[in-house]
């Protein structure tokens, strides 16, 4: 995952919207997986 500002600039000019999607997408999966863990150890969501 070594990436140059360069790179990281480019992507962002040419294709904006994909940096929404890999926002959502994260910000999913993070959800996802605090759920999963206050099911699994629910003594923690106490």
């Amino acid at each position: 995952m070594e990436l140059k500002d360069r790179e990281i600039r480019g992507v962002g000019r040419q294709q904006p919207w994909r940096r929404v999607v890999v926002g959502l997408l994260v910000l999913a999966w993070v959800f996802l997986v605090g759920r999963g863990l206050w099911i699994l150890f629910p003594r923690c969501g106490d």
